[in-house]
């Protein structure tokens, strides 16, 4: 694939196609990570876009805002985290570009662990998201333990590349528990949604699961969120922190007074509140725009034209999924929306205004709103139409 980078135009082309639009900037008041295509975790400076990876191709991430929990995301035998009776010793491992890694080996008790030292407070019936990166090593398992402090009652489950088992829930629901291989050299990533039945101190910590003396798991690193779904790793080192939200914008240089043409490459990978855009066209304010967005109740994308604060009509799309690839090439002018959604004709007839749009955004409306927990966009593109 021929592939390049165009810095003074802030676009992407591939094999001689322009795919992203120039001047597209995000606003995001932290450094951050993002994993890429070729499985490596990336370091982003503040204010600038982050990339991801979407059908094999680079692609703009936007995510809402998060919180790392841990205050210690990134594993190691002397800061941060504790040995519960484990043998713990840190490596230079380096696993994708970020990881050094500590091995953790069993001193002959299926509990034994190392816990992240200090105790992020949960709240009873509130969903929480445990991530962590790990490599299997001589005991084949990894065990998550979630640990009420107060109650001294546990959650657990033995994960295996051939299932899971031992499941204890004493300490509330662990489920969606998967692990997937991701970047090379044997490392896995773990999903869970973790529901306390208590509010308090939470303990969390990772064990081989073998009362075999010598048998070891590999941990690289961990993170603790709200919600139901993961975002990208947040590397606290000392504190519980933070990631911005993605505001990814550009300005509408095109002769769009007729119309707009926008061909673009969307996935919602996570939805976080009702309306999740995939992108946004307005004239500096919500009352003029143009949206394409997964709406969480109905399970469906709908995009709408607002002129002068009135809906002139909204087009419903239901042959896509949440996490599925959504094609879009679609023309926005006073009369219609048309083109077509995944190569199925769009033909929806308006009420009669349109207000041409100065600014393009990715993931968001103006203000901030409606940011998917998770959007990831290969190809965007705006253009004006003939008069």
């Amino acid at each position: 694939m021929n592939f390049s980078f165009d810095l003074s135009l802030g676009s992407v082309v591939m094999n001689g196609v322009r795919r992203l639009m120039a001047g597209l900037e995000n606003a995001n008041s932290t450094a951050s990570y993002a994993l890429s295509c070729a499985g490596s975790l990336v370091a982003y400076a503040a204010n600038t876009l982050r990339y991801g990876c979407l059908s094999g191709q680079r692609a703009i991430l936007v995510e809402a805002g998060a919180t790392n929990l841990l205050t210690y995301a990134t594993a190691s035998a002397t800061t941060g985290w504790t040995a519960s009776s484990a043998t713990v010793t840190d490596l230079d491992l380096d696993a994708l570009g970020v990881f050094p890694g500590v091995k953790i080996a069993s001193n002959g008790a299926v509990w034994n662990r190392l816990n992240h030292t200090a105790t992020p407070n949960v709240t009873s019936g509130v969903s929480y998201h445990l991530q962590a990166f790990f490599k299997f090593g001589t005991s084949g398992k990894l065990r998550p333990t979630l640990v009420n402090v107060s109650g001294a009652t546990e959650t657990r489950v033995d994960v295996a590349v051939s299932g899971n088992t031992n499941a204890l829930s004493a300490a509330g629901a662990l489920s969606n528990v998967t692990i997937a291989a991701i970047g090379s050299g044997g490392v896995y990533q773990l999903d869970a949604t973790f529901v306390p039945n208590f509010t308090g101190a939470l303990n969390i910590g990772f064990g081989p699961a073998s009362a075999v003396s010598g048998q070891d798991v590999v941990l690289l690193g961990a993170q603790f969120e709200t919600g139901t779904s993961g975002t990208s790793f947040i590397n606290s080192a000392g504190a519980s922190t933070a990631r911005a939200a993605d505001l990814v914008t550009a300005p509408i240089t095109a002769d769009v007074s007729a119309g707009v043409r926008v061909r673009g490459t969307f996935c919602v990978k996570v939805e976080k509140d009702e309306y999740n855009m995939a992108f946004v066209l307005d004239a500096g304010t919500t009352a003029s725009r143009i949206t394409m967005s997964w709406q969480k109740s109905t399970a469906l994308f709908g995009v709408s034209l607002f002129s002068g604060g009135v809906l002139q009509g909204t087009y419903t799309y239901s042959g896509a999924a949440l996490g599925d690839t959504v094609e879009v090439d679609l023309t926005f002018t006073a009369a219609a929306i048309s083109g077509s959604i995944n190569g199925d004709a769009v033909s929806k007839a308006l009420a009669g205004a349109y207000t041409p749009p100065t600014t393009a955004r990715i993931g968001h409306s103006a203000g901030g709103a409606s940011i998917p927990g998770r959007l990831l966009c290969s190809k965007f593109i705006v253009t004006g139409v003939p008069a």
